[in-house]
């Protein structure tokens, strides 16, 4: 009877065959999962291009406001830097700030003096620059402002070209602008600003 001849085969064979090979996996995962870094990665969109509603220019120590439509997808981000820069959600508090007559409020918010009431007072009705919605209020997130405050803007001063981060326009402006104050806004462009808001409500 004739002898069956064995024939081995060798490593590479067996890899180049076998269908199976399961692609290997890191054991253990960072500190950042791979479920937040996704998350981060899809509201990015939203705030990496984000510009200030009021002086345009990417938003410096920002903060998120908090507008009726934000679930819907609206979130606009706004400089919260002092008057030594921008010092656009002063302004912008500062615009939609309104004269109410104490009737249309309620009793708890009656401030008396003297014994006599305050008939009017100051009441900030603020809209979204976005949808024009009500804002209710602003918060902080903290990795949209690190990352915004890596971006670089011009010094508000003017007659100034210097360029650079929150961090060097911070020391620029300690150094070179001690006495600054907010840039005044042109009344023009004030003027067309108003004009495209009502536009938009009508």
């Amino acid at each position: 009877m004739a002898k069956v001849r064995k024939v081995k085969m060798s490593d590479s064979f067996h890899k180049r065959v076998n269908p199976y090979l399961l692609p290997s996996y890191p054991k253990k995962a960072g500190k950042g999962s791979l479920k937040e870094k996704c998350l981060k990665a899809l509201g990015k969109k939203d705030w990496e291009a984000a510009k200030c509603s009021v002086c345009l220019e990417f938003p410096h120590n920002a903060v998120l406001l908090l507008c009726s439509s934000h679930d819907k997808g609206f979130h606009p981000y706004m400089c919260a830097t002092s008057k030594r820069f921008s010092n656009c959600l002063k302004q912008y508090k500062k615009a939609y700030t309104k004269v109410a007559s104490i009737g249309s409020m309620d009793d708890s918010s009656i401030i008396s003096g003297v014994g006599k009431p305050i008939e009017k007072m100051e009441v900030p009705e603020l809209l979204c620059p976005l949808c024009r919605g009500q804002v209710k209020g602003w918060t902080v997130v903290e990795h949209v402002r690190k990352y915004l405050n890596w971006k670089k803007r011009a010094c508000m001063q003017d007659k100034c070209s210097f360029v650079g981060t929150y961090k060097e326009l911070k020391k620029h402006v300690r150094e070179m602008h001690p006495l600054a104050r907010p840039r005044q806004v042109n009344p023009v462009l004030e003027e067309k600003w108003k004009k495209l808001e009502n536009e938009r409500v009508e």
